[in-house]
């Protein structure tokens, strides 16, 4: 067979056509479809570019690795830190962090849903923290604190007896030891920011830490409080702007929990008037869509009317919670 000039200068290189190298890639990329949604969406976008004889947004070995490490995440049930996962992986420990994770991280954001997480997380390495906590991947060991009348009692028989004067701190580990948590308290109360949790006291209610928008860890440990307390009322304490009420209903839909809101008001923000803040143009399209979902409406159009939002911290520093 006689090679056309045009073959023989590839063939004289040692690589293969264009074409044939797209339909290479187009090929390992449908390989990945039906995997799960950030993948499927991230796979599609690239047969797409190829097919418009376009560059995929990666080289194909790098793709290969990205592809690899969020499907391994996505599959991933139990916490694993980020230098664990890298040793799993590529058998060390820093290969993830120095050669992978921003552009994990940034498939992530642009073809994953986590507009809630990412507009309450300002700080870019935060959010990375935020998103991959997501996954039960963490940069150290996670830990929830919590305070409040009642007993932890673990699978291997010991109790631990919980006093409201006492805050405790356990992390994920410690969390898969406990079979139940019994609380005393009549109601539970969750609260967003670590100021006012430190802040808050009260006998007859048991307290837990939520730091934002919680993760998978922390959710966990709400429903096994849920589980081994039926009849409780559950409550939210939080920031009163936007943010504040989207955390609550992302703490709701992630834990099956009725929650109610507690201080969070129209009250509140005409007690503490002078402390109000004004509020920004994302907490306008906020409260807007809020609105648009009948969500919180009357607070959000007394928050639009009036132009105010407030810190919880104003709140539990004021007033007993």
């Amino acid at each position: 067979m006689v090679l056309s000039a045009k073959e023989s200068y590839y063939a004289l290189l040692g690589r293969t056509e264009l074409k044939q190298q797209e339909s290479s890639q187009i090929e390992m990329y449908k390989s990945f479809l039906d995997r799960n949604e950030v993948l499927d969406s991230f796979c599609k976008a690239q047969i797409k570019r190829l097919e418009d004889r376009k560059k995929a947004e990666y080289e194909m070995s790098v793709a290969n690795e990205i592809i690899r490490i969020i499907d391994y995440i996505c599959g991933n049930t139990e916490e694993i830190l980020e230098r664990e996962l890298s040793i799993d992986l590529f058998s060390n420990s820093k290969t993830f962090e120095k050669d992978y994770r921003s552009k994990v991280l940034t498939v992530l954001k642009k073809y994953g849903n986590f507009i809630e997480i990412l507009e309450n997380v300002p700080d870019e390495r935060e959010q990375g923290h935020a998103i991959l906590a997501e996954y039960n991947v963490f940069p150290n060991p996670t830990y929830i604190n919590f305070k409040g009348e009642g007993v932890l009692k673990l699978k291997d028989g010991k109790m631990i007896e919980l006093n409201p004067s006492m805050p405790i701190a356990i992390d994920s580990d410690t969390l898969d030891r406990i079979d139940n948590v019994e609380v005393v308290s009549s109601r539970i109360v969750t609260v967003e920011n670590l100021t006012s949790f430190n802040r808050v006291h009260d006998d007859k209610t048991f307290f837990v830490y939520l730091a934002g928008y919680h993760n998978t860890v922390k959710q966990n440990f709400i429903r096994k409080i849920a589980d081994s307390n039926f009849g409780k009322e559950w409550l939210h304490f939080g920031d009163i702007d936007p943010d504040g009420f989207y955390i609550l209903e992302h703490l709701k839909n992630k834990t099956g929990i009725p929650f109610k809101r507690l201080c969070m008001g129209i009250n509140e923000l005409k007690k503490y008037k002078e402390y109000c803040k004004p509020l920004e143009d994302n907490d306008i399209k906020k409260a807007q869509s809020l609105i648009e979902k009948d969500l919180f409406a009357d607070t959000m159009r007394y928050m639009l009317e009036n132009n105010v939002k407030l810190e919880q911290e104003v709140v539990s520093w004021k007033q007993d919670v």
